[in-house]
């Protein structure tokens, strides 16, 4: 039997694909020796305590940077003579100044195969499409991509001991997608925000 070596097509594209060679390439398993996954018990859960974000320490280098950019759009909008657009530039820097300096709550996770509940708030993994892992550091996250259009995506740090139990869970009922940042998250995490 001839190992299969085809890239995946159509619908298999955006499942997940490792980068390492598989240990099993080129072996030969016959009829008598079958690869059977380990089943996922279906009493199965997790619970953990996590970050909502990873919080960065913004010294006063970052808050001058910070000021000098709201200072330069206000300059712009009053030179253009953009009224509306002043009193939009002073909400979106109230607005991010205070979200940059607030410390991230600590959120309380249970996922099961019934949903995920966090804190109070329960979700069925019905209302989710697929799910993927992310890094920052020595940080993980999973991300869960929803079905419908206009709900964000949800994204939960998790302890690395936690991680297999947490993807053997979402995995038997969700794809595994590698997954990228969106420039403005990749923006925003480049400055640490």
């Amino acid at each position: 039997m001839q190992p299969n070596t085809q890239q995946p097509t159509g619908e298999q594209q955006g499942f997940y694909r490792p980068t390492q060679p598989s240990p099993y390439q080129g072996q030969d398993f016959s009829a008598d020796e079958q690869l059977v996954a380990a089943p996922v018990d279906p009493n199965a859960s997790v619970s953990w305590e996590a970050s909502e974000y990873i919080h960065h320490s913004k010294g006063a280098q970052w808050a001058i940077i910070f000021g000098a950019i709201v200072v330069a759009g206000l300059a712009l909008t009053i030179w253009l003579q953009a009224w509306t657009m002043v009193g939009l530039v002073v909400a979106m820097a109230v607005a991010f100044g205070v979200f940059a300096f607030r410390p991230p709550k600590v959120k309380h996770y249970t996922l099961t195969h019934d949903g995920l509940t966090i804190d109070n708030k329960t979700y069925a993994l019905s209302d989710f499409r697929s799910f993927g892992v992310l890094s920052e550091d020595a940080f993980f996250s999973i991300m869960l991509i929803p079905i419908k259009r206009f709900m964000p995506a949800i994204s939960m740090y998790f302890a690395q001991e936690d991680g297999e139990q947490i993807v053997d869970i979402l995995g038997s009922h969700l794809p595994l997608e590698d997954l990228h940042l969106d420039p403005i998250d990749a923006i925003m995490r480049r400055l640490h925000f």
